[in-house]
């Protein structure tokens, strides 16, 4: 299976890089541009580049149906559970999509999520959570309550701690490759297989979006990265991995605090680093800024990509509990 889930990862990665080569000139010419706040020059880049990576990930999804139907492939999982996965990230797609077009009110943005838990329902395999010092506990008809919520939040989550040059992708990379190994070490295929499929778009997204970004995600793609996270420990009964959630809970709790702000949480660029604005920290990003006593954009990414691995390494020792 493992050699599978990487092949998976390739064509993934080939897929959303060719999507993302084609679409950066066409979002430009059709004018779906974003300004890079944290540039001096605050240059335009393209905006909604997360149509690129996400269409890669449905497109394998709709290839392994396709590849089990003709019985070219055999995995052991019903093609309706991939048939569901698609359908509900296309919802979350679309979501995205029509944030980044319109701009829906926060409070709406936080609740149409859970519409992609409908599909999910579907082919659920068991009400049944893990949760550290208490054990294994049925939630009965409780847990789908659970699973609406919580794709919800982490959508939301992963959309929030955003807006740095390739912090969104750079930071799914370690939390999607931990749970190809979590699914590995568990022994649950579909876990590796929409964590390695998850893993080769990111990648393809953090290459135009790292160092300087040559595309944004765009809602698109920042709700996904953490709808498909719950989907998937949802469907492989791995919920204890979402501690790795925990850098996005604290930014969260931060700008709670601050009124959940939409301007001024970028950072003021002066000679190549970026400074907390006035001193008052309005996110995690600005409370490192604030800390470092100012920090190159480069530099806060790869804390976050670094902070994100440390609690990947957390949930592999939970696994031990």
């Amino acid at each position: 299976m493992m050699e599978f889930s990487i092949a998976l990862m390739i064509v993934s990665f080939a897929l959303a890089f060719a999507f993302l080569k084609f679409l950066i000139p066409l979002l430009k010419s059709l004018g779906r541009t974003g300004n890079d706040v944290n540039k001096p020059d605050r240059p335009a880049v393209a905006e909604m580049g997360g149509i690129g990576t996400i269409s890669a990930v449905v497109l394998v999804l709709l290839l392994i149906i396709l590849l089990q139907g003709a019985n070219v492939i055999s995995l052991g999982i019903d093609s309706q559970v991939f048939g569901a996965l698609a359908f509900s990230i296309i919802i979350i797609a679309a979501i995205g999509a029509v944030d980044d077009l319109i701009l829906l009110p926060q409070a709406v943005k936080a609740v149409l999520p859970m519409l992609a838990g409908l599909p999910i329902l579907l082919v659920l395999p068991g009400t049944t959570i893990f949760l550290p010092i208490f054990g294994t506990i049925d939630f009965g008809i409780f847990y789908f309550a659970i699973l609406f919520l919580s794709i919800a939040v982490s959508s939301n989550l992963t959309n929030m701690l955003a807006g740095f040059n390739g912090m969104e992708y750079g930071m799914a990379l370690p939390m999607y490759l931990g749970l190809l190994f979590f699914g590995f070490l568990l022994n649950v295929p579909i876990v590796m297989i929409i964590a390695s499929i998850m893993l080769g778009a990111m990648l393809a997204g953090f290459y135009f979006g790292f160092p300087r970004a040559r595309a944004f995600p765009g809602d698109i793609g920042t709700l996904s990265i953490g709808g498909i996270l719950a989907l998937t420990l949802f469907l492989g009964h791995v919920e204890k991995y979402a501690v790795v959630l925990v850098p996005y809970i604290i930014d969260f709790i931060i700008k709670a605090l601050n009124r959940f702000p939409s301007k001024n949480w970028w950072g003021e660029y002066r000679d190549g680093k970026l400074y907390c604005p006035e001193g008052k920290y309005r996110g995690f990003a600005q409370l490192v800024m604030k800390k470092a006593n100012g920090i190159s954009e480069r530099n806060l990414v790869l804390f976050f990509i670094g902070l994100e691995t440390l609690f990947v390494i957390v949930a592999f020792l939970i696994y031990h509990l």
